[in-house]
């Protein structure tokens, strides 16, 4: 039997989505290349799932409920995920922290304790290395509810792998000087990662007296210096990170009592990468 309009219009609009693969539809049917086995789910549409190399991804849809019963059915799946070997992610490591220069005329930005949702949201699956999301979007009194899993998502929430966030240690102006920062961004593909941050340094007094306390604070974070040099209008220092990254920090004088300071982290890929690359700011 030919397949109804409307979903000849459906399959014909996933082959524009995703990567290299044309996603497979499979209506009342679990993922089928997941790489780790998925248990029985109760309520399952069926899922839509995209096998790229080094990016596999599946979206699970289920039948709409009542929303008063949404997270109930979450935690019922999280339940049999669980058993199935899957795990939340570490709350406590992914509390917001912003890294970098930090600026002299804003109070330190406080790290409260992360609380895990309830129900969670987002399930890690460590040996697949595979992330499961939920999705929730209330539609008058039903709720319709989606999980995706993900490999490129799993590196984002374990703090592991190709797309996990590069961090920089937090660096507050020496006293008697400011700091006001210019830009902090991260970005990375299948060879590398890289993190920098920036910003004007005012104050009197040689540059090589705040390049001190800098690399006094980098030292304190577990990084291991390796080299320094100065020459006229310059300063800077090389180092390698606690993950084995190599970091390079510098100032340059720009007048008087103005230098602009740099600080850059770049770890490379363990073992053949992906094609992918991502940025941030």
């Amino acid at each position: 039997m030919a397949p109804a309009p409307e979903l000849k219009l459906l399959i014909a609009a996933l082959r524009f989505e995703g990567g290299l693969s044309t996603p497979a539809l499979l209506p009342g049917l679990l993922p089928q290349g997941a790489p780790v086995p998925l248990p029985g789910l109760r309520k399952l549409l069926g899922s839509i799932e995209t096998k790229d190399p080094g990016d596999y991804r599946a979206h699970l849809y289920f039948q709409a409920l009542p929303s008063e019963q949404g997270d109930d059915f979450v935690r019922q799946v999280n339940a049999a995920l669980r058993g199935a070997g899957w795990c939340e992610p570490d709350w406590g490591a992914l509390s917001f922290s912003p890294s970098g220069f930090q600026a002299s005329d804003f109070p330190p930005f406080p790290d409260p304790p992360l609380s895990p949702p309830d129900p969670p949201m987002t399930l890690l699956h460590d040996a697949a290395k595979l992330a499961a999301a939920w999705d929730l979007r209330p539609e008058g009194q039903l709720t319709h509810l989606r999980l995706t899993l993900s490999e490129a998502a799993y590196s984002h929430w374990s703090r592991r792998g190709l797309y996990a966030l590069p961090v920089l240690p937090r660096l507050s102006a020496p006293p008697g000087w400011t700091l006001h920062p210019l830009n902090s961004g991260a970005s990375g593909n299948g060879q590398a990662t890289t993190a920098s941050t920036s910003a004007l340094l005012r104050g009197t007094g040689p540059g090589a007296q705040a390049h001190a306390y800098f690399t006094s604070t980098l030292s304190q974070a577990g990084w291991q210096q390796q080299s320094d040099w100065a020459a006229d209008g310059v300063v800077g220092s090389a180092w390698q990170g606690p993950e084995a990254q190599t970091g390079l920090l510098t100032l340059v004088r720009q007048e008087p009592e103005l230098w602009q300071a740099s600080l850059t982290s770049t770890q490379f890929s363990r073992g053949e990468g992906g094609e992918g690359s991502w940025f941030s700011f």
